[in-house]
C-alpha cells in the first residue's frame, strides 16, 4: 500500500488543478461537479451543512439509537443540500 503526503493548499494552483486529466473526461465532471465546487469555495462542504442539522441525541448513546437518529435527520439534511444546490438556501452557513 501507498502512503501519499497530504497536498497543502499552496502546493497547485488553481490552474493546474484545472488541467488535470481528471477534468477533461465528461462523465468525471459531472460526477465530481459539486466536490469542484468546494474545492473553488463556491459552495459549502457537506460536512458544513450537516451541521446545520440539529441533533438532540449524545454520541454516548447505543449504536442502534445512533443510526436511528441518522435516519431521522437524513431527509432534513437532503432538503437543505438540495436547497443550496438550487441558490433557493437563504441562510449563511
Amino acid at each position: 500500500m501507498k502512503y501519499f503526503l497530504p497536498v497543502q493548499a499552496g502546493d497547485m494552483s488553481s490552474a493546474a488543478l484545472y488541467n488535470l486529466a481528471m477534468w477533461q473526461d465528461a462523465e468525471m465532471r459531472g460526477t465530481l461537479a459539486w466536490d469542484r465546487q468546494v474545492s473553488d469555495n463556491l459552495m459549502p462542504a457537506k460536512f458544513r451543512i450537516a451541521r446545520c442539522v440539529p441533533v438532540e441525541i449524545s454520541l454516548t448513546e447505543a449504536e442502534h439509537v445512533l443510526w436511528q437518529e441518522l435516519e431521522t435527520r437524513t431527509p432534513e439534511f437532503l432538503s437543505l443540500w438540495h436547497e443550496i444546490r438550487e441558490n433557493r438556501f437563504r441562510r449563511l452557513i
